[in-house]
């Protein structure tokens, strides 16, 4: 999410194509990080005072959380709580990678390679997360 390159938008992608390439090429990936899911919340607090640092995940969730709420201030992404809307990003993502012949028999996507399903994440996510800019009309 570091740097400037690039729309919110793109630089969502960029961090998209990234997670479903991680995930995507080991289910277990996915398996192991919803565990942490489950408990999100505490760890974008923190633990308690002297109980040690946060976790890298929590870092990641930290930042892609500071990053939604520069798109949303921005104007690219729609204005909707960031950290519910990395968790449901993360969600789709997951599913996507856990379970992909079941993600794509529930959403009748035909794809069945990494790139299929990274395209059908990156489309999906986008029609929820970024905001489609007014049209100007024609003379």
């Amino acid at each position: 999410f570091d740097g400037s390159r690039g729309s919110y938008a793109a630089r969502l992608e960029r961090a998209l194509r990234g997670l479903v390439e991680f995930y995507g090429t080991d289910p277990v990936h996915a398996r192991v990080v919803c565990h942490g899911l489950l408990d999100v919340e505490r760890m974008v607090v923190g633990p308690p005072h002297g109980a040690g640092t946060r976790s890298v995940f929590a870092e990641f969730v930290r930042d892609f959380t500071a990053f939604v709420e520069a798109g949303i201030a921005a104007g690219e992404f729609h204005a909707e709580r960031p950290l519910g809307t990395i968790v449901s990003i993360g969600g789709v993502v997951l599913f996507e990678c856990m379970l992909p012949w079941e993600a794509r028999r529930s959403y009748g996507a035909g794809g069945s390679t990494l790139e299929d399903r990274t395209r059908e994440v990156i489309s999906f996510v986008r029609r929820a997360v970024v905001k489609v800019p007014p049209r100007r009309r024609a003379r």
